[in-house]
């Protein structure tokens, strides 16, 4: 028995293979966002499993009956559980239950002690998925409740919440453009994931690209004509664009590039697998994409670190992390040293990005908590 995933369809389904043939059916044909720890109950009666469905999206405790499928849920509330397990008895039940907190900062010139907490709900994830400023100095966030995953606007005091998306999928990774007409960003409304475009205040949304492909974080041009965007697509990942107004996407890059932001001059920035050494590098590449223009050696950490492009420094802005604790570091192309830019003195940060003047910097920042749980009576 296993969980397969299809990308085009951008879902997984359960399915059963005979070790005598090697044939392949599906159990059931339940959808699932993604699933993961499966366990045969001792009676071989059904399986334990967990999974995200496509209803919640939370990662939840499952019972899936052999050999009709049958589904029945155990779990049913906001947590998140990563992995589930049985005693060899079958009566109970072990799990590792997740409940984050994430809410919204905003710290001037990135000063942590002078920091104001704008946003005070739990469990709702907020900017864990994305966060960006729009050029009037409002901030489009993720939240989630109930299980999707939606944008938001909240001005920078913490008044003025308005929820731009609903019952559309799930809706994340937003980037507003620098003229401030639209925001960007990755959602499954359709079915599978593909980047879409809605007005400021979340109408007329419009489809901008149908790959099959998985996509990384967007980023716009300074010119906000265009949307560059990084795309696994059969083993590799490259860098691609599209008009701003929908169309053919147009491949920029042919090598390894993942993560790609742009600069504030429109160059492309991007994790750089070089082909003769094989090592991780940060490249720059020009506008137009092809070769790239420079090879950078950096930090280890920003190699697998969340990254954004700080038009205050002129830098690439990352977050590391030290016992426990994220703060953000800068770190120019021209090679100089990296510099700590906050100091903050608990939590981890979940998404940041800088206001297009340099005066404020909004950070997603919370805790991640865990528990070992156990389960009895579940059958």
């Amino acid at each position: 028995m296993a969980g397969v995933f299809s990308p085009k369809e951008n879902k997984a389904q359960l399915v059963e293979t005979s070790i005598e043939d090697g044939q392949t059916k599906p159990l059931s044909q339940d959808a699932w966002v993604a699933l993961s720890s499966l366990s045969w109950l001792p009676d071989g009666s059904g399986l334990i499993l967990t999974g995200r469905d496509p209803e919640t999206r939370l990662f939840q405790i499952w019972q899936i009956d052999y050999p009709d499928g049958r589904k029945r849920r155990i779990t049913n509330d906001l947590s998140s559980y990563g992995s589930a397990s049985i005693t060899a008895d079958g009566k109970t039940l072990v799990s590792v239950q997740s409940a984050r907190t994430s809410n919204l900062w905003v710290a001037p010139d990135g000063r942590a002690d002078a920091a104001i907490k704008i946003t005070f709900d739990t469990g709702k994830d907020e900017g864990l998925s994305g966060l960006s400023w729009t050029p009037d100095g409002r901030i489009v966030h993720t939240q989630r409740n109930a299980g999707s995953t939606d944008l938001w606007i909240i001005d920078k005091d913490g008044s003025g919440t308005t929820q731009l998306t609903r019952d559309a999928g799930r809706n994340v990774f937003p980037i507003v453009t620098n003229d401030g007409r639209y925001i960007v960003f990755i959602s499954d409304r359709g079915g599978s994931n593909a980047l879409w475009r809605i007005d400021i205040d979340g109408r007329n949304p419009l489809q901008l690209t149908n790959l099959t492909a998985t996509l990384d974080n967007p980023a716009v041009s300074p010119d906000s004509k265009w949307v560059i965007f990084s795309a696994a697509i059969e083993k590799s990942t490259s860098v691609w664009k599209v008009s701003i107004e929908g169309g053919d996407p147009v491949k920029l890059t042919q090598t390894d590039c993942a993560a790609a932001i742009v600069t504030s001059r429109g160059d492309i920035v991007c994790k750089y697998r070089d082909p003769g050494s094989n090592a991780l590098k940060v490249a720059v590449f020009s506008s137009n994409g092809g070769a790239p223009e420079r090879l950078i050696d950096m930090p280890d950490v920003i190699k697998a670190a969340l990254l954004r492009w700080s038009t205050k420094e002129d830098a690439l802005i990352y977050r590391d992390s030290k016992n426990r604790i994220d703060n953000l570091w800068i770190h120019t192309l021209n090679g100089n040293s990296p510099k700590q830019v906050t100091d903050f003195k608990s939590d981890q940060i979940f998404g940041f990005d800088w206001s297009g003047d340099g005066k404020n910097l909004v950070v997603a920042r919370g805790r991640p908590g865990s528990d070992v749980v156990t389960i009895t009576n579940f059958r």
